[in-house]
């Protein structure tokens, strides 16, 4: 009995271990994966004809302001059109692949990282500015981050992203 509570405990433990060191590789990768993000915006600028300028942290598209909603939608919203790409693709194939489990939650962690870095200058409230009194395109960005909330959310619970029971049992105790 004692043996079996150590067991547990001692699995416990290391589940919190690898979590910590999870996340903080997320939180690594988001931040120096920004120049990703960025590219997403740099695409539908550079697509509608427009000389956009990148930085490792910010794209500057002169004249965006003025295209259609449309265009400032694709271009504001861009890298997490492309997340969510990824996260349906990721969710689809992580019953496969039981290793890519673990990168769904970086789609929502840039999401959250882009939102919590520049709150007077993030995608949404630029969006919403440059769209307004047109609520539209604002709201259709506050579904797509609300999708990618869910469906993180779904994936956390359908493929316990955060259990590492799995490569705790293989790696210590030599079980499947």
């Amino acid at each position: 009995m004692k043996e079996k509570i150590r067991l547990i405990t001692m699995n416990i433990l290391l589940n919190i271990v690898f979590n910590i060191v999870f996340y903080t590789l997320i939180i690594l990768v988001v931040y120096y994966g920004a120049p990703l993000h960025e590219t997403f915006h740099y695409l539908p600028c550079k697509a509608v004809g427009l000389n956009p300028n990148m930085t490792y942290f910010q794209v500057n598209c002169n004249g965006i302001a003025e295209k259609s909603h449309l265009i400032q939608f694709f271009y504001f919203m861009g890298p997490y059109l492309f997340y969510l790409v990824v996260l349906i693709v990721l969710y689809l194939l992580s019953s496969k692949n039981n290793y890519l489990k673990y990168l769904i939650p970086k789609p929502f962690f840039d999401v959250l990282y882009n939102y919590i870095s520049s709150l007077n200058q993030s995608d949404f409230r630029f969006l919403l500015q440059n769209t307004f009194p047109d609520k539209i395109p604002f709201i259709f960005a506050m579904l797509l981050v609300a999708i990618i909330l869910l469906m993180t959310i779904k994936a956390y619970f359908k493929y316990r992203i955060f259990s590492f029971s799995h490569i705790i049992n293989k790696m210590f105790y030599n079980q499947q």
